[in-house]
């Protein structure tokens, strides 16, 4: 068991006459005693940051068991035991005439601390580089890699002349060794690498294309609106983390609506009411600019904002059965389809992850959420001449209204 508790002694006065080496010897002895009398106050304060600084002062100055073992002592309070664990090791190195219980006492609060510390292990580490682990500079990165830490979830700084610096998050585990991808990137990126050209593949959902039609309310019945997404991006590097690109791409979305509650116009603005159904089908081009800024504590995940403009059309294949004022029959059965124009302004935010096999090539995936904004909203055209009138129904000449084929916004 760990007992809390400052060991109060620092270091034996020297009585001989001392020599001019002595004499700053002493002196240093002093001075490291000033500041390991303020540490104990600190401590006993609960002040253990403040603690920690006056007693590593102390060892800077004089080094002696008592501050090494009351530095331990603060940074075990502070949770910090992956650190305490490192000076008590030590303390048999630098003191090898340690008293035999002293050093028992010590092995047992090694023994302790074992306990509540695991192991990361950082691949791809490149030599020189120095970690900040929480925060807190630790210093120069082992050579293999493999790093002590106090059970729990650390975030990890990898930094390096050179190149650019790395943020992860690891858990240690107590007893156990974590594996962690360490991506390091120099930080001038070479001409050839400033230029990217990517390609994306999705599928597109939406609740609704909206408008007159898929906007229609009970008891109409709808799919969801889906489809499919291609991109072709060219960007070009602004600096560590961010990029600009233009993307071209094309859009293409369907959705199906059953049983909506409708209307034809006869001559004399005859009203036939009626249910109709309609196969909506929407595509077009894509073309706009993205901006991205590459998470560096995600390994090669991203954020990407974009605007741009949808330029294409939307066909509905229309079908219906309408009531009749005439007396002739009860109903009839109408069938058409129109295809109009459709331009949309969008904004995008997406978010992606991904990995790189080599440093030239990339593989992800991720979500990409774009509103749309009309900018000219598509509509059936009930005015057209000839192709858009409806013969041979009982009510004579008629036309279905000015729906709107998709919404203002989708």
């Amino acid at each position: 068991m760990w007992v809390t508790g400052l060991f109060v002694t620092f270091g034996t006065p020297l009585h001989a006459q001392p020599s001019s080496r002595n004499m700053e010897s002493a002196a240093a002895s002093d001075r490291a005693a000033v500041s390991f009398e303020h540490g104990v106050r600190a401590f006993e304060s609960a002040n253990f940051e403040l603690a920690l600084e006056h007693f590593r002062k102390s060892l800077e100055i004089y080094a002696t068991p008592a501050a090494t073992k009351n530095a331990a002592l603060c940074l075990r309070e502070l949770g910090r035991f992956d650190e305490a664990l490192e000076l008590l090791e030590a303390l048999p190195r630098r003191f090898p005439d340690l008293p035999p219980e002293e050093a028992r006492q010590n092995r047992l609060r090694i023994d302790e601390l074992s306990s509540e510390i695991g192991w990361i292990e950082l691949r791809g580490l490149q030599s020189s580089s120095q970690l900040v682990i929480d925060g807190r500079d630790r210093g120069g990165a082992p050579t293999d890699g493999r790093v002590r830490l106090t059970k729990g979830n650390h975030h990890v700084r990898v930094i390096k002349e050179g190149a650019l610096p790395t943020e992860i998050v690891v858990a240690a585990i107590p007893g156990q060794t974590v594996m962690a991808e360490v991506d390091q990137r120099p930080s001038d990126v070479p001409s050839n690498q400033r230029w990217s050209l990517g390609i994306e593949l999705g599928a597109t959902v939406t609740p609704a294309l909206g408008g007159d039609v898929a906007g229609c309310s009970s008891p109409c019945e709808r799919s969801i609106g889906a489809g499919g997404r291609v991109m072709v991006r060219a960007g070009r590097a602004l600096g560590k983390a961010l990029s600009l690109s233009i993307d071209v791409g094309f859009l293409a979305l369907g959705q199906d609506i059953e049983s909506r509650a409708a209307d034809v116009i006869a001559v004399g603005d005859v009203t036939s009411p009626g249910t109709a159904s309609d196969s909506l089908s929407m595509s077009g081009g894509l073309v706009g600019l993205s901006l991205a800024y590459r998470l560096p504590s995600l390994g090669d995940s991203l954020v990407r904002a974009g605007a741009g403009s949808f330029l294409g059309s939307i066909r509905d294949e229309r079908r219906g059965n309408f009531a009749t004022t005439a007396t002739s029959a009860a109903s009839y059965d109408v069938g058409q389809s129109q295809r109009q124009a459709a331009y949309y302004g969008y904004l995008s935010l997406a978010i992606a992850i991904g990995f790189r096999p080599n440093p030239s090539f990339r593989v992800g995936a991720g979500l990409d959420a774009m509103a749309m904004i009309a900018l000219r909203q598509p509509q059936w055209d009930g005015a057209c001449g000839e192709a858009c009138r409806i013969s041979g129904g009982p009510d004579g000449e008629s036309w279905f209204p000015n729906d709107a084929l998709a919404g203002r916004f989708m």
